[in-house]
């Protein structure tokens, strides 16, 4: 079963967060391809709940952790009392499936300011920027980062699962249908060729054409030691500390 869970964010709250700053914009790799990384998504409730967006946050961890050829240990139990808390409810399976999600800010905001404890060494977190819904620079922060932190609008055929081999194309989203989910990986950069994307404990392919029609939010999130090459670091972790107390980011 494929649940969905991203609250819509409205695009001055979008333009206000924190920006993805490069000194020195090197273009994208001509392809990306991951298929040597030891790396399994997890589900984290997905399949019964509105969690993607707390679910793609531990899945950017898990993907960090294994470019790096290491493993995350981590409870896969512990998107619950972080959603309920962000969610304003109890902590209980009954109380989360009467909910419809969270907004991705709002995830990037608390795992930000009080961390997303994952039951790992230390609570998740890290500094975040927006990335334009561009191309070139969704691959770039691909490569750079590791993933694209990614907040979509789905249509009906997506939530069906087709299994191995399936490909969004070119589709009609609808609004009411937000999800989150991680760009990992490419083929190439031409409309046709595939993005890797990280949803439902698995991977899908899209085209480039069908991933960019369903997209409305990207993020690229600093997280163990991956820092990329090219970005602001200092400009990033000042724009992030004053968006967090409520200040608008420069």
């Amino acid at each position: 079963m494929r649940c969905l869970g991203r609250k819509q964010h409205d695009p001055i709250s979008v333009a206000g967060a924190p920006f993805l700053r490069y000194g020195a914009e090197a273009p994208p790799p001509s392809t990306l391809d991951r298929a040597a990384i030891k790396y399994q998504p997890a589900m984290c409730g997905n399949d019964q709940y509105p969690s993607c967006t707390v679910a793609a946050l531990i899945n950017a961890a898990v993907a960090t952790e294994a470019l790096q050829q290491a493993a995350l240990a981590f409870d896969e139990q512990a998107w619950v009392p972080f959603y309920a808390r962000l969610a304003g409810c109890e902590p209980t399976p009954t109380a989360i499936a009467a909910t419809d999600g969270l907004a991705i800010l709002d995830v990037l905001r608390a795992q930000g300011t009080v961390g997303f404890d994952i039951g790992a060494v230390a609570p998740l977190t890290g500094d975040f920027g927006t990335v334009p819904l561009v191309r070139a620079d969704l691959a770039r922060c691909m490569a750079g980062l590791g993933f694209v932190y990614a907040g979509v609008d789905l249509a009906q055929s997506d939530l069906i699962d087709t299994g191995p081999g399936e490909v969004w194309d070119v589709a009609t989203p609808d609004s009411s249908l937000g999800h989150a989910l991680l760009l990992w990986d490419y083929t190439g950069l031409d409309d046709d060729d595939h993005v890797g994307l990280v949803s439902w404990g698995g991977f899908i392919e899209s085209t480039w054409l069908g991933i960019e029609c369903r997209l409305r939010e990207a993020y690229g999130l600093l997280l163990g030691g991956i820092e990329g090459p090219g970005i602001d670091i200092a400009a990033l972790k000042v724009a992030n500390a004053r968006w967090l107390v409520g200040w608008p980011a420069p």
